[in-house]
């Protein structure tokens, strides 16, 4: 697939996005966010975690409630690795340190807990639910624990490695992206550091992206893999790759952190890359990216992202919704969350 070396400015991304909100979370003692880990969207409400807490919002950014506390009961955790929605619209808390998954009906209200051996949970960065006994799972690199991708049978209790990365850390627990495979429909797509490539459950390599930039062919030689790599190679001007990837009906989102996007259409097969713009921003950017769903893309804004942003007089019209907000927004609050449609 070929167009990743075409540097295309971010001005070009706003031709991508047919409507943009933005609003600030309500902000209480009783749902305090340190960050945002992950998002989940439902009909009616908006579930955040950040690995601390795990809140529900309605959609318009009121606090609604909180699932499960922190503790030794059935209906407790002692920490977040993780959540996922299941098929049958249940909220799933994954708690690594107990080994324990813990149901919620969407409106808080517990269900039930299960318990597994806790070296099938004990790396888990993120999760989906494959059907109603499969998860499919991201995990964090430790050391030489490399697996990056794995399948839990939920019935019969095992993992299943998926896939790896030749990379080990030294001593440090890293993540792979934030948000570092896609489940669009019945698909789901991964990512892996430092690879042009998008591979795909029971598929391979789906997408194999060329680029003059140099890969590094040695990945098994790394073994202090770390956000310092990333730095490293883009002092060499090598490929660095991506950190995150999305699906919309159109497009495969892939994200290197917040420096810079490359877009895959579906249709045509065509290949953009997108640098984020130094100075004063004039057009719409995707920031901090979080969750996908349908031909919706949420991402997200810590206060003091937002206020040390600094718009173009003349900015698009989304931007415009930014600007306004930067205006009247609480400094001391709650993350804000951007809402994209894509055409």
């Amino acid at each position: 697939m070929t167009g990743y070396d075409t540097e295309v400015s971010a001005e070009c991304l706003s031709s991508l996005i047919s409507d943009f909100e933005c609003l600030q979370l309500e902000c209480k003692p009783e749902c305090l966010l340190t960050n945002i880990n992950k998002i989940e969207m439902t009909d009616s409400l908006l579930i955040i975690s950040d690995m601390e807490h795990l809140f529900a919002f309605t959609k318009d950014g009121k606090f609604s409630h909180v699932f499960g506390a922190k503790g030794n009961a059935e209906n407790e955790y002692i920490v977040i690795g993780t959540f996922m929605i299941d098929p049958e619209g249940k909220v799933v808390l994954v708690d690594p340190y107990s080994g324990k998954f813990i149901y919620f009906r969407q409106n808080g209200e517990f269900i039930s807990s299960t318990k597994v051996d806790q070296s099938i949970l004990m790396n888990i960065q993120d999760g989906c639910f494959v059907d109603k006994d499969r998860i499919f799972t991201s995990q964090y690199i430790y050391n030489d624990q490399n697996t990056a991708f794995t399948l839990i049978d939920l019935n019969k209790k095992i993992v299943q490695e998926v896939a790896k990365t030749p990379m080990r850390t030294d001593n440090t627990m890293e993540r792979i992206g934030f948000h570092p495979f896609s489940h669009y429909q019945d698909s789901i797509k991964w990512i892996l550091p430092f690879e042009p490539k998008v591979y795909g459950l029971n598929s391979g390599c789906i997408y194999d992206i060329l680029t003059s930039e140099t890969v590094c062919a040695n990945l098994g030689e790394i073994n202090n893999f770390s956000i310092m790599t990333y730095m490293d190679f883009m002092q060499k001007n090598m490929f660095i790759g991506f950190t995150d990837i999305f699906e919309t009906s159109g497009h495969i989102i892939l994200p290197c952190s917040n420096l810079d996007c490359t877009i895959i259409n579906k249709k045509d097969l065509s290949c953009r890359h997108f640098f984020t713009e130094s100075g004063k921003i004039a057009s719409m950017q995707l920031f901090g990216m979080r969750y996908a769903g349908g031909d919706t893309l949420i991402g997200m804004l810590m206060p003091f992202q937002l206020q040390n942003m600094e718009f173009a007089e003349n900015c698009d019209a989304g931007l415009l919704k930014l600007k306004t907000l930067k205006q009247s927004f609480d400094k001391d609050g709650n993350p804000i969350i951007l809402f994209y449609s894509i055409e």
